[in-house]
């Protein structure tokens, strides 16, 4: 399976224009919240454990 993971590429989408196209690019990922906003999902890095200050 390592091996395997690091050949993998993801492949290419298949919605460059439309309602699909949108959605993709401002929809954040459901781990995260799934937030929606204009522009392009920007997400920071995220936290582990023990290093909360």
């Amino acid at each position: 399976m390592a091996k395997r993971r690091t050949n993998w590429t993801a492949p290419e989408t298949r919605h460059r224009a439309g309602l699909l196209s949108k959605y993709a690019a401002t929809v954040g990922q459901a781990h995260e919240g799934a937030v929606t906003h204009a522009g392009n999902a920007q997400w920071p890095e995220p936290r582990t454990r023990g290093t909360d200050k």
